[in-house]
């Protein structure tokens, strides 16, 4: 019976030893597994810190990438900029400006002068393009047997020239030239030719202007302005050598 007790004991102490044995082993998985999870959190910490550092960085990678900016840097690299340079080279600006007006050239024959009278020679000048002045003295009535005149090309550009072909063209585009050559022949006035007067005719290509008696209103100012212009033409050219050493000039 003693021994049967002993043995009793024995196994009791036993299976207790063996109960610590699983729980200490228990105890060591547990610790192995806490150790196992710190380490799984640790990673996943580590993972996560990189990843949340990684991202952070990817982020400010995106500021550099947002360095798109710099990339909108295409504004530096000024596209746009170079286009407009290569545009102007491939087509360089053009002056659109009117030329000057000693530049302009008579677009057509004009001739004027006085007419009709019992005179012995009659002076008349004319204008043929593009710049050429000629005064004309020719016996009267008969044709000219002996003609005698002076010629000069004036208004040239860098001439001390007042009057100039730019300045007779402008004059010959004002409506009311327009009008009277459209009319044309027109006559201003009333004609003292019958009784040994003169009219001032002007003739515009084979259109024909003239101003006889009559009060300075009669005639449109365009007109007179250019009748004014055109004997503003002669006091300038036959002052001028070419024409003064052939005719006297008052």
């Amino acid at each position: 019976m003693q021994n049967a007790a002993v043995n009793a004991a024995k196994e009791s102490i036993v299976n207790r030893c063996w109960s610590l044995i699983v729980l200490a082993g228990v105890v060591c998985g547990c610790g192995s597994t806490a150790d196992h999870g710190s380490s799984t959190t640790d990673a996943a910490t580590a993972s996560g810190g990189a990843t949340a550092t990684g991202g952070a960085t990817a982020s400010g990678g995106m500021a550099a990438t947002g360095g798109a900016t710099a990339t909108g840097g295409a504004t530096s690299t000024g596209g746009a900029t170079n286009q407009l340079d290569a545009g102007t080279d491939a087509a360089p600006e053009v002056d659109a400006s009117p030329p000057a007006t000693c530049a302009v050239c008579a677009s057509e024959e004009i001739a004027w002068g006085a007419n009709g009278g019992l005179v012995q020679y009659q002076d008349g000048s004319s204008l043929s393009p593009c710049r050429h002045y000629v005064h004309a003295r020719s016996p009267a009535p008969t044709p000219p047997a002996a003609q005698v005149k002076c010629e000069d090309d004036f208004g040239e550009c860098g001439s001390s020239d007042t009057v100039t072909p730019g300045k007779i063209e402008d004059a010959l585009a004002d409506p009311s030239v327009v009008k009277a050559l459209a009319s044309a022949p027109v006559l201003y006035g009333s004609d003292p030719r019958p009784v040994d007067g003169t009219v001032f005719r002007m003739t515009i290509g084979e259109k024909v202007i003239d101003i006889g008696n009559c009060t300075p209103d009669c005639v449109p100012a365009g007109v007179r302005a250019l009748a004014d212009l055109l004997e503003s033409l002669d006091t300038q050219e036959l002052g001028k050598t070419a024409c003064s050493s052939v005719f006297e000039v008052p």
